[in-house]
């Protein structure tokens, strides 16, 4: 009977050190992505660091998930938005980004979704050769565009475009949006909704 405990008992150790080793190996990759997923953030441009020069060091010091709260004002300058970075102006009869001479306003390329909101904002003085005076989202960004205003951008001269949707996707649209210019959507489509 000794002998079949003793048995019994060295094959359980193997076992239990397998079991620890497992719970030990899941607790470092669980601690691991605890501490490598940042909580977000939300900043107010202009404001502190990096959030204290421009708008594109803003985005750039921030993380996926972020919110970047724009002030009232009038900011000249080209930005491009290539993370899940939130952009909200405090209205957009207050808050206007006007582009740098011969650039667009700005750029949205890379994994975001409608989860990023682009709101509140005035995107002006867009002037580019090609597509997207204003605003260019390239595939396969879709963020929610909600309460802009889009004017007095130009393109080349062959087409009068103020925003632009290149590629699959889904383009939404929700509440006041005011547009002058031809907008184009290419191999993708467009959701209104004002409900938004």
């Amino acid at each position: 009977m000794a002998g079949a405990r003793q048995s019994g008992g060295r094959a359980m150790k193997p076992i239990r050190t397998i079991g620890i080793a497992i719970v030990a190996i899941a607790l470092t990759f669980a601690l691991a992505r605890h501490v490598a997923s940042a909580p977000t953030a939300t900043r107010t441009y202009p404001g502190a660091a990096p959030c204290n020069t421009t708008l594109q060091a803003c985005l750039d010091g921030s993380i996926a998930g972020d919110v970047i709260n724009i002030l009232p004002g009038v900011y000249t300058q080209s930005v491009t938005l290539n993370k899940a970075v939130s952009l909200i102006g405090a209205g957009a009869d207050t808050t206007i980004l006007k582009a740098l001479p011969n650039t667009r306003v700005l750029t949205v390329t890379g994994a975001i979704n409608s989860s990023t909101i682009i709101s509140g904002l005035t995107f002006m003085g867009g002037n580019v050769t090609g597509y997207g005076g204003a605003i260019l989202i390239n595939t396969p960004a879709q963020p929610l565009l909600h309460s802009l205003i889009i004017s007095g951008n130009i393109t080349d001269g062959t087409t009068a475009t103020a925003l632009i949707k290149a590629g699959q996707g889904v383009l939404v649209l929700g509440g006041v949006n005011s547009y002058s210019g031809t907008t184009t959507i290419n191999a993708g489509s467009v959701v209104f909704n004002s409900a938004a």
